[in-house]
């Protein structure tokens, strides 16, 4: 069975305010795959590595254009707003 492939710290993928979600919180987060050689977010949004957004503590999650991974774990990680 291959190694999963794990994302980086410091990744920055492009995101919308559609693909955002809340799962059992009220934390917004997303999923991403690795899909053709680069990670994105999930067109499903059932699989792939769940993401948290937890910085800023309030956000409007209509100027949300990118996150930006701060701490990863083999099935969750951590990502903050990112500028772009």
């Amino acid at each position: 069975m291959p190694n999963k492939p794990i994302p980086p710290v410091g990744l920055v993928v492009a995101c919308s305010e559609t693909d955002l979600g809340f799962r059992n919180s009220n934390t917004p987060c997303l999923r991403i795959v690795f899909a053709h050689g680069h990670w994105q977010v999930s067109p499903t949004k059932e699989r792939g590595l769940l993401v948290y957004i937890t910085q800023p503590a309030k956000i409007a999650l209509s100027t949300v254009k990118a996150v930006r991974l701060t701490e990863v774990n083999a099935y969750v990680a951590k990502a903050e707003i990112a500028d772009v």
